[in-house]
């Protein structure tokens, strides 16, 4: 067995090996360490990015338009269905509905399917739907 310095070799060898595997253990762990904090930060990114897309992809929670009493309102094809009869009104005081007379007969059109359009106060609902009401 060969001796060089106060140790044999193989002595040598065995805590060279352990210093190798105590630092690869060091930096492997170190390495662990990072590559969570980058998922992490993935994991954010990606968060943000969903929460950006749905905001983008949802409607707005935009107030309904103001409706006046005798306001013209007009179907998602453009026609006009008549005038305002009535505002409705929730609890809070937000516009709920408009009551229109159409075709001899009242219907309410939720404040939901009212926008603002060129014409004026537009509903996203077709003359197929008000028939239905």
């Amino acid at each position: 067995m060969a001796i060089i310095g106060p140790y044999p070799v193989s002595v040598q060898i065995e805590q060279n090996l352990s210093y190798v595997y105590w630092f690869s253990l060091e930096t492997v762990s170190g390495l662990r360490q990072q590559v969570d904090r980058i998922d992490k930060r993935i994991l954010d990114m990606k968060m943000i990015i969903t929460l950006a897309a749905l905001a983008m992809a949802t409607p707005a929670l935009a107030q309904a338009p103001a409706v006046d009493r005798n306001a013209a309102i007009f179907s998602a094809e453009g026609t006009k269905i008549g005038k305002v009869d009535k505002v409705v009104t929730a609890d809070d005081g937000a516009l709920a509905a408009v009551r229109v007379i159409y075709r001899g007969k009242f219907i309410t059109i939720p404040a939901a399917t009212l926008s603002t359009g060129e014409k004026g106060v537009t509903t996203s609902l077709s003359n197929a739907d008000l028939k239905k009401f």
